[in-house]
Formats: structure tokens, sequence, C-alpha cells
């Protein structure tokens, strides 16, 4: 269960509150309903919302969940992302009707490495990214990961997964700056980025700034230097 709130002008909410009750207690008298008043208030607020019919419902639910659960084969609870924990029965109602999306997990720490073409990745792969990668991905930059955008590799609208190896944090200044004409970032395995300049030159880093595999030449930049390339 959960509960909706909403700040309204007295006027107003006296008003809805008045109109629902009065439904609901037409209805309990019609119906020979015996419940609660409270229970009967809120199915007319659901109704009133929805029109009673559940494909007005337009959401995005993702269930992390062991696929014995959704063949019924154990009972092992799913989790409804910004609620909490939810019962195997009610996770396998909604998969029923739903659209699915693949969502990768590590194995092991149940980790969220993909998340397939959705645009924004998940609370749970972002802690990963800024984990993995701790500064910005640019050669020298110490903007910390916290600071950063969380940039595609491949941009996202040339088809580039929201995953664990097509991301990684860019400060404001590289992530706009990785665009500009003659600039190219790849990463050729998760949480090694190569950057070539526009003179064709190859840097390559983890986004440690501490211990970078390699380390262009000249002073370092910052996300508000300019490059010294």
């Amino acid at each position: 269960m959960a509960q909706l709130t909403a700040g309204l002008a007295a006027e107003d909410a006296r008003a809805v509150m008045d109109r629902i009750d009065r439904i609901a207690r037409a209805d309990a008298t019609a119906d020979g309903d015996t419940r609660d008043i409270g229970a009967k208030r809120a199915d007319v607020l659901t109704g009133l919302l929805l029109g009673n019919r559940r494909e007005y419902v337009v959401t995005e639910i993702q269930v992390v969940v062991g696929a014995g659960t959704l063949l019924g084969l154990d009972d092992e609870p799913a989790e409804l992302v910004g609620y909490g924990p939810i019962a195997a029965d009610l996770a396998r109602r909604l998969a029923g009707d739903a659209v699915w999306r693949r969502i990768l997990t590590d194995p092991a720490s149940g980790t969220v490495l993909d998340v397939g073409h959705r645009r924004f990745p998940t609370p749970a792969l972002a802690r990963y990214i800024r984990a993995r990668t701790v500064s910005c991905t640019f050669p020298g930059c110490p903007t910390p990961a916290i600071r950063c955008d969380l940039d595609h590799t491949t941009g996202w609208a040339r088809g580039g997964r929201t995953s664990h190896d097509n991301l990684g944090p860019a400060c404001p200044h590289h992530h706009a700056m990785k665009d500009q004409p003659g600039w190219s970032l790849t990463q050729p395995q998760p949480g090694i980025f190569t950057w070539t300049s526009p003179g064709g030159r190859t840097y390559r880093t983890n986004g440690d700034d501490q211990n970078p595999p390699e380390t262009p030449p000249g002073r370092r930049c910052g996300a508000d230097d300019p490059c010294p390339f």
C-alpha cells in the first residue's frame, strides 16, 4: 500500500472531499458494501482518476527479480523502484501487462550494469560508474565524479547504450568538448577511456586523476581551463 497526498486550496480540498464522500456513501448503500468508509473513499478516488480502467495507467516499473520468481518457481520478493519490496505474486501480475526492458546485473553483487536503451542510468548504475571512475575521464582533469555529468561515450542519440561499458563521468567543460570538431572519445574496455585530439594525438585514462594509465604532456587542465593541447 502507498499514501497519496495533495496540497490544495482549502475550498477545493473541501469540495473534493465532499464529492468523494457522497459518492462513496451512495455506492456503499447501493452495493451493500460493508467495508469502512475510508476504504470506500479510496476506491472512489481511484475510480475518478483512472476511470476504473487500468489501461490508462502508464508507468515504467523497474523490477530486478530472478527468473524463477517470474516463472513461479519461487517467491523471492521484487523491488518496485521508488517504493521498496513488493510480493512475488504482485511482481508476476505487473510483469504480465508490462513492456519489458532488459536489465543486466552483475551475478555476484547484483549491481545494475546495463539498462538497455533507457537514456538516463538508474541510481544503482550511476553509483557504480562514479565508484569505478572517480574523476572526469579527460586526462589530467581532477573534477570529482560526483560533480560530473554521466556521459555516454557513444552518444545515446547515435545508438549508444546506457551501460557500464558506455558511461563515464565528464565535467561540463569536457562533456561539451567531446562533441567539438576533431575530438573523439572511445571506451575500449569498461572504465578505460581513449581521447583523440584534433591534432591526432591519443590520450588514455581510467578516470583516476592520481594514477592515469597515460598522462599527456603539458600542464593539467581543469573543468574551466583551456587544454594544453
